[in-house]
């Protein structure tokens, strides 16, 4: 099923049911899709959400919406320079024009255990992280457990930067 809600409060109401995954530019969405690492019962699509798409100032505050796509985020005047250097440096080009703020937030580890379908490792309920033994570059493994994997997100560290 593929909804399309109007409003938060539908989008909402929507994703805490059993099976349901919001769907923002949906590339992570569809990469665990296609390698049957999730297989939702419905997709809840955040496009038609009014405000999610905006960059907008109250009271001395830069709201950013989730639908804000990188691209977006990186050529916006009124963005710090740290978020927007966080958003021009993610991917390719033609990720950045569809990549959202709420998916590169959101967006599960890129670890080769956890995006193996047939792996069942500490991140999918299972009993162990074998990066920490294994294959572990480009994780952090220092001192690190029970899970050695980082977070995707470019512009998380940024907005932790900006507070």
């Amino acid at each position: 099923t593929y909804l399309l809600p109007a409003t938060l409060g539908e989008a909402s109401t929507e994703a805490a049911r059993k099976g349901a995954v919001l769907r923002a530019g949906g590339l992570d969405l569809i990469d665990m899709m296609k390698s049957h690492l999730i297989e939702p019962e419905r997709l809840v699509n955040l496009a038609a959400v009014p405000g999610l798409r905006d960059v907008v100032e109250r009271d001395g505050t830069l709201h950013v919406g989730a639908l804000v796509t990188l691209a977006e985020l990186a050529a916006h005047p009124r963005i710090p320079t740290a978020l927007a250097q966080a958003a021009e440096d993610a991917a390719t080009p033609q990720i950045r024009n569809v990549a959202t703020l709420g998916g590169n937030l959101c967006q599960r580890p890129r670890c080769w255990y956890f995006r193996d379908k047939d792996t069942h490792c500490l991140r999918k309920g299972g009993t162990h992280c074998f990066a920490i033994a294994g294959d572990n570059r480009y994780h952090a493994v220092f001192d690190n457990s029970p899970c050695c994997i980082v977070h995707p997100s470019n512009a998380a560290t940024a907005l932790v930067a900006l507070d």
